[in-house]
């Protein structure tokens, strides 16, 4: 059983909206138990994120949120040395006012197709600045065409999921991230959470044609990431999954997390019922990886470890080298909390016991069981 790994507080001023890209802190969490998130349900309201950005614009410099770290991803060729001159930001500075400025810096930048920056608070205190890097000639993600039809759901629904992302909020800041997905769905330890999730599973039924619709279909995304967190509580979740799988190419990154996040549930629920009819491929977390959005690559992680810790499913294939690559990358992040999912995955595709992983991680000597382990898992990648 993975221990969970202490949590810190949320900060008041909202520097994890920031760069609307909403990442409460979370643990770690036995694969196969209760298990926190590592990211919020999805898209708290507009209003929300505006009036969080706005506090910290409105600060005075010298109040500005220092940063603690820095953490670049998507590298392959491009050297790390060129992407932090261009970012312009160390640990201990200033969290830069305008994302996209600095973004587009970066995609001016030989070598570099697209970048993107997201806050997270809070690792001791003191936000995580992470820079997604997506490189010239590497596969870009798969999504579909943005969809351009006008359809919303039902007020009762948008109601229901807007006190819940209020909700949400209160736990961040109560430090009560803890969920049973025993179910199939999400039920948090949080009280209020809780009693509303528990509505989503009548009115995602009572719905069902409305919330596909938008889904599918919706020209906006808040609608469809809503839509997508509902359907996690459909009680056909074998209908469901056809939905929700479609999801994962959604164009919008936070409803790709929001679908990952339902089908994660979904994959917890079919491995402990695995004589049940309800089967999730695990290749259609893969692409995820390779996310340039942080949220998409932290719920791909979590969701293959569920794989990778049943050995009655025979386990977990190994990743292909791009995606391996993205694992190894996320293992070795300073954020306990984010690196630890990437870190056991790692492990146990080279074979590693779950019981020496968690040896090596409380030691201290996570570096040199990475060493390891991409040692081992580069020879099984040689033909």
């Amino acid at each position: 059983m993975v221990g969970h790994l202490p949590q810190t507080s949320a900060i008041s001023v909202g520097i994890a909206f920031l760069y609307a890209g909403f990442h409460p802190p979370q643990g770690g969490g036995g694969a196969l138990q209760n298990i926190r998130n590592l990211s919020s349900p999805g898209p708290v309201s507009l209003l929300m994120k505006f009036i969080f950005t706005l506090a910290v614009l409105l600060l005075p410099a010298a109040a500005q949120p220092r940063v603690g770290s820095v953490e670049i991803y998507g590298l392959r060729k491009v050297p790390a040395e060129r992407i932090r001159a261009a970012l312009q930001v160390s640990p201990g500075d200033a969290l830069p006012k305008s994302k996209g400025a600095v973004e587009e810096r970066l995609a001016a930048l030989d070598g570099v197709m697209a970048a993107r920056l997201e806050a997270f608070c809070c690792d001791k205190g003191k936000p995580v600045l992470y820079v997604g890097i997506h490189e010239t000639g590497t596969n870009p993600l798969p999504v579909h065409e943005w969809p351009d039809k006008e359809a919303a759901l039902p007020p009762d629904v948008m109601a229901a999921y807007a006190e819940f992302s209020a909700a949400f909020a209160l736990a961040v800041r109560e430090d009560d991230l803890t969920e049973d997905l025993s179910r199939g769905y999400s039920l948090m330890r949080h009280l209020t959470c809780r009693v509303i999730q528990r509505r989503f599973v009548a009115l995602a039924e009572m719905h069902s044609n409305a919330v596909r619709n938008v889904l599918a279909n919706s020209n906006d995304a808040g609608q469809r990431a809503a839509a997508a967190y509902l359907l996690g509580y459909l009680p056909d979740r074998t209908s469901a999954l056809r939905d929700l799988t479609y999801a994962l190419e959604d164009p919008d990154g936070g409803v790709r997390v929001n679908a990952a996040r339902a089908l994660r549930a979904f994959v917890f629920f079919s491995l402990q019922n695995q004589d049940g009819d309800l089967k999730v491929d695990p290749a259609v977390f893969v692409p995820l990886l390779g996310s340039l959005e942080l949220g998409n690559r932290l719920e791909a992680a979590k969701a293959l470890l569920l794989y990778a810790e049943m050995p009655s499913t025979g386990g977990l294939k190994l990743l292909p080298p791009d995606a391996l690559a993205a694992v190894l990358e996320m293992a070795r992040w300073q954020y306990a909390a984010h690196a630890q999912p990437a870190f056991l995955l790692a492990g146990r595709l080279a074979g590693w016991s779950e019981d020496d992983l968690l040896v090596a991680w409380r030691s201290g000597q996570r570096a040199k069981t990475l060493a390891s382990i991409e040692r081992i898992l580069t020879h099984k990648q040689t033909p």
